[in-house]
Protein backbone atom coordinates (compact mmCIF):
# COMPACT_ATOMS: atom_id res chain seq x y z
CA UNK A 1 0.00 0.00 0.00
CA UNK A 2 1.37 3.41 -1.02
CA UNK A 3 0.09 6.47 0.85
CA UNK A 4 0.85 10.07 -0.09
CA UNK A 5 -0.09 13.63 0.79
CA UNK A 6 0.48 16.04 -2.11
CA UNK A 7 0.36 19.79 -1.38
CA UNK A 8 -0.07 22.59 -3.93
CA UNK A 9 -0.74 26.33 -3.88
CA UNK A 10 -2.41 28.06 -6.83
CA UNK A 11 -1.98 31.64 -7.96
CA UNK A 12 -4.41 34.28 -6.77
CA UNK A 13 -7.56 34.21 -8.86
CA UNK A 14 -7.17 30.57 -9.94
CA UNK A 15 -9.15 29.06 -7.08
CA UNK A 16 -12.20 28.24 -9.23
CA UNK A 17 -10.03 26.75 -11.98
CA UNK A 18 -8.28 24.60 -9.39
CA UNK A 19 -11.54 23.36 -7.90
CA UNK A 20 -12.93 22.35 -11.29
CA UNK A 21 -9.71 20.68 -12.44
CA UNK A 22 -8.94 18.85 -9.22
CA UNK A 23 -12.52 17.60 -8.92
CA UNK A 24 -12.27 16.17 -12.44
CA UNK A 25 -8.93 14.52 -11.64
CA UNK A 26 -10.41 13.02 -8.48
CA UNK A 27 -13.42 11.61 -10.32
CA UNK A 28 -11.21 10.01 -12.98
CA UNK A 29 -8.82 8.55 -10.40
CA UNK A 30 -11.63 6.66 -8.70
CA UNK A 31 -12.02 4.65 -11.90
CA UNK A 32 -8.33 3.67 -12.06
CA UNK A 33 -7.27 0.16 -11.09
CA UNK A 34 -5.51 -0.02 -7.74
CA UNK A 35 -6.93 3.24 -6.36
CA UNK A 36 -7.88 2.83 -2.70
CA UNK A 37 -8.36 6.48 -1.73
CA UNK A 38 -8.05 9.69 -3.72
CA UNK A 39 -9.48 12.96 -2.42
CA UNK A 40 -8.50 16.59 -2.92
CA UNK A 41 -8.94 18.94 0.05
CA UNK A 42 -9.01 22.73 0.11
CA UNK A 43 -7.60 24.43 3.19
CA UNK A 44 -10.46 26.27 4.82
CA UNK A 45 -8.56 29.40 5.87
CA UNK A 46 -6.13 29.49 2.94
CA UNK A 47 -8.28 28.72 -0.12
CA UNK A 48 -5.35 28.87 -2.55
CA UNK A 49 -3.82 25.83 -0.87
CA UNK A 50 -4.95 22.29 -1.71
CA UNK A 51 -3.88 18.87 -0.43
CA UNK A 52 -4.37 15.48 -2.05
CA UNK A 53 -4.70 12.35 0.07
CA UNK A 54 -4.13 9.23 -2.04
CA UNK A 55 -3.56 5.53 -1.49
CA UNK A 56 -2.62 3.00 -4.15
CA UNK A 57 -2.29 -0.77 -4.02
CA UNK A 58 1.02 -0.76 -5.92
CA UNK A 59 3.61 1.42 -7.62
CA UNK A 60 2.42 0.03 -10.97
CA UNK A 61 -1.11 1.27 -10.31
CA UNK A 62 0.18 4.72 -9.32
CA UNK A 63 2.42 4.94 -12.39
CA UNK A 64 -0.49 4.01 -14.67
CA UNK A 65 -2.66 6.71 -13.07
CA UNK A 66 0.04 9.35 -13.52
CA UNK A 67 0.60 8.42 -17.17
CA UNK A 68 -3.11 8.54 -17.90
CA UNK A 69 -3.58 12.01 -16.41
CA UNK A 70 -0.28 13.58 -17.47
CA UNK A 71 -1.73 15.86 -20.17
CA UNK A 72 -4.46 17.21 -17.87
CA UNK A 73 -1.95 17.92 -15.10
CA UNK A 74 0.52 19.62 -17.44
CA UNK A 75 -2.26 21.91 -18.66
CA UNK A 76 -2.99 22.83 -15.03
CA UNK A 77 0.62 23.48 -13.96
CA UNK A 78 0.68 27.16 -15.08
CA UNK A 79 -1.92 27.81 -12.35
CA UNK A 80 0.49 26.72 -9.63
CA UNK A 81 2.26 29.15 -7.32
CA UNK A 82 5.53 27.40 -6.49
CA UNK A 83 6.48 23.75 -6.63
CA UNK A 84 4.20 20.99 -5.30
CA UNK A 85 5.33 19.12 -2.19
CA UNK A 86 4.83 15.37 -1.93
CA UNK A 87 5.04 13.40 1.33
CA UNK A 88 4.95 9.62 1.60
CA UNK A 89 3.44 7.95 4.67
CA UNK A 90 3.26 4.46 6.10
CA UNK A 91 0.31 2.87 7.89
CA UNK A 92 1.05 2.61 11.62
CA UNK A 93 -1.00 -0.46 12.60
CA UNK A 94 0.96 -2.94 10.43
CA UNK A 95 4.22 -1.73 12.02
CA UNK A 96 2.99 -3.05 15.37
CA UNK A 97 2.27 -6.51 13.97
CA UNK A 98 4.83 -9.25 14.35
CA UNK A 99 6.41 -10.67 11.24
CA UNK A 100 4.59 -13.50 9.52
CA UNK A 101 6.37 -16.75 8.68
CA UNK A 102 5.94 -15.98 4.98
CA UNK A 103 7.67 -12.62 5.45
CA UNK A 104 10.51 -14.24 7.38
CA UNK A 105 11.05 -17.03 4.84
CA UNK A 106 11.06 -14.54 1.96
CA UNK A 107 13.50 -12.34 3.88
CA UNK A 108 15.95 -15.17 4.63
CA UNK A 109 15.78 -16.38 1.02
CA UNK A 110 16.44 -12.86 -0.26
CA UNK A 111 19.37 -12.43 2.13
CA UNK A 112 21.18 -15.52 0.90
CA UNK A 113 20.37 -14.74 -2.73
CA UNK A 114 21.98 -11.31 -2.33
CA UNK A 115 25.03 -12.83 -0.63
CA UNK A 116 25.40 -15.38 -3.43
CA UNK A 117 25.32 -12.63 -6.03
CA UNK A 118 27.55 -10.43 -3.86
CA UNK A 119 25.34 -7.43 -4.52
CA UNK A 120 26.40 -3.91 -3.60
CA UNK A 121 26.51 -3.56 0.17
CA UNK A 122 23.88 -0.79 -0.03
CA UNK A 123 21.33 -3.51 -0.88
CA UNK A 124 22.16 -5.39 2.31
CA UNK A 125 22.40 -2.59 4.87
CA UNK A 126 18.62 -1.96 5.00
CA UNK A 127 18.25 -5.62 6.05
CA UNK A 128 20.39 -5.03 9.17
CA UNK A 129 19.90 -3.20 12.43
CA UNK A 130 22.65 -0.68 13.11
CA UNK A 131 23.47 0.20 16.72
CA UNK A 132 21.72 -2.98 17.99
CA UNK A 133 23.45 -5.29 15.50
CA UNK A 134 25.36 -8.32 16.78
CA UNK A 135 26.86 -10.61 14.12
CA UNK A 136 29.34 -13.32 15.13
CA UNK A 137 31.42 -15.04 12.45
CA UNK A 138 34.33 -17.42 13.17
CA UNK A 139 36.83 -14.71 12.26
CA UNK A 140 35.12 -11.56 13.51
CA UNK A 141 32.29 -10.04 15.57
CA UNK A 142 30.38 -7.13 14.05
CA UNK A 143 28.49 -4.52 16.09
CA UNK A 144 27.12 -2.09 13.51
CA UNK A 145 26.57 -1.55 9.79
CA UNK A 146 29.95 0.12 9.30
CA UNK A 147 31.66 -3.03 10.57
CA UNK A 148 29.50 -5.17 8.29
CA UNK A 149 30.43 -2.99 5.32
CA UNK A 150 34.14 -3.57 5.99
CA UNK A 151 33.67 -7.33 6.55
CA UNK A 152 31.61 -7.71 3.38
CA UNK A 153 34.34 -6.01 1.34
CA UNK A 154 36.95 -8.35 2.82
CA UNK A 155 34.89 -11.42 1.88
CA UNK A 156 34.44 -10.09 -1.65
CA UNK A 157 38.20 -9.66 -2.02
CA UNK A 158 38.93 -13.14 -0.66
CA UNK A 159 36.29 -15.27 -2.42
CA UNK A 160 34.50 -15.50 -5.76
CA UNK A 161 31.70 -17.66 -7.21
CA UNK A 162 29.89 -17.70 -3.89
CA UNK A 163 26.76 -19.77 -3.43
CA UNK A 164 24.52 -20.06 -0.38
CA UNK A 165 22.07 -22.97 -0.31
CA UNK A 166 19.48 -22.81 2.46
CA UNK A 167 18.98 -26.32 3.83
CA UNK A 168 16.87 -25.67 6.91
CA UNK A 169 14.93 -22.82 8.49
CA UNK A 170 13.13 -23.15 11.83
CA UNK A 171 11.10 -20.19 13.08
CA UNK A 172 9.96 -19.39 16.61
CA UNK A 173 7.75 -16.37 16.20
CA UNK A 174 5.98 -15.79 19.49
CA UNK A 175 7.09 -12.23 20.20
CA UNK A 176 8.08 -8.95 18.54
CA UNK A 177 11.46 -10.54 17.76
CA UNK A 178 11.46 -13.88 15.95
CA UNK A 179 14.14 -16.47 16.69
CA UNK A 180 15.48 -18.42 13.71
CA UNK A 181 17.62 -21.52 13.41
CA UNK A 182 19.29 -21.59 10.00
CA UNK A 183 21.38 -24.20 8.25
CA UNK A 184 23.07 -23.10 5.03
CA UNK A 185 25.76 -24.56 2.79
CA UNK A 186 28.29 -22.01 1.57
CA UNK A 187 30.39 -22.73 -1.51
CA UNK A 188 33.03 -20.42 -2.92
CA UNK A 189 36.35 -20.21 -4.70
CA UNK A 190 39.39 -18.85 -2.89
CA UNK A 191 40.81 -16.05 -5.01
CA UNK A 192 44.36 -16.66 -3.79
CA UNK A 193 44.74 -20.23 -5.05
CA UNK A 194 41.44 -21.03 -6.87
CA UNK A 195 40.66 -23.74 -4.31
CA UNK A 196 37.00 -24.65 -4.04
CA UNK A 197 35.43 -24.53 -0.58
CA UNK A 198 32.18 -26.04 0.70
CA UNK A 199 31.07 -25.57 4.31
CA UNK A 200 27.87 -26.08 6.25
CA UNK A 201 27.02 -23.29 8.70
CA UNK A 202 24.57 -23.60 11.57
CA UNK A 203 23.32 -20.17 12.53
CA UNK A 204 21.00 -18.53 15.07
CA UNK A 205 19.24 -15.28 14.11
CA UNK A 206 16.82 -12.87 15.67
CA UNK A 207 14.80 -10.62 13.39
CA UNK A 208 12.10 -8.00 13.90
CA UNK A 209 10.04 -5.54 11.92
CA UNK A 210 11.84 -2.24 11.42
CA UNK A 211 9.98 0.80 12.75
CA UNK A 212 11.72 2.85 10.04
CA UNK A 213 10.83 0.73 6.99
CA UNK A 214 8.23 -1.80 8.09
CA UNK A 215 10.44 -4.55 6.67
CA UNK A 216 12.33 -7.32 8.52
CA UNK A 217 15.80 -6.56 9.84
CA UNK A 218 18.47 -8.75 11.43
CA UNK A 219 19.34 -8.01 15.06
CA UNK A 220 21.58 -10.98 15.84
CA UNK A 221 23.30 -13.38 13.45
CA UNK A 222 25.42 -15.99 15.19
CA UNK A 223 27.39 -18.63 13.29
CA UNK A 224 27.38 -21.43 15.88
CA UNK A 225 29.29 -24.03 13.89
CA UNK A 226 31.07 -24.35 10.56
CA UNK A 227 32.17 -27.67 9.07
CA UNK A 228 33.47 -28.91 5.76
CA UNK A 229 30.97 -30.62 3.50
Amino acid sequence: MLTFMFHITVKTGYESTAIATLAAIEKAAHQDAGCRHFVWLQQQHTPRRFTLFEQWESQEALDAHKAKGMAQWQAFEPCLDGDPVSEEFRLVAPLAQRLTEDEIRAFVTAWFDKLSRHVAVEELLPMLADDDLHMVFPEKTLRNQAAFRAWYAEVGRAYSHQEHVLEQLTIQNNAAEAALEVVVVWRAENRSDAARLAMRAVQSWTVKRSAATGQPIILTYLVRSLENV
